[in-house]
């Protein structure tokens, strides 16, 4: 797990994530991918599109 998360960032807290997709998108890249690794999909989808 630790050479997981030194290479990737993980987050556990939805408006940090978004926080650091709107400092990403300053950059001017062409995609952010975005990977939710627990099972609750749904749940991660609603919290995801809700305004912070």
């Amino acid at each position: 797990m630790k050479e997981v998360t030194d290479s990737v960032p993980i987050y556990t807290d939805m408006g940090k994530l978004k926080a650091k997709i709107k400092e990403l998108e300053t950059l001017s890249v062409s995609r952010i991918v975005v990977h939710n690794i627990n099972r609750k999909h749904e749940e991660f989808i609603k919290d995801f599109q809700r305004e912070t």
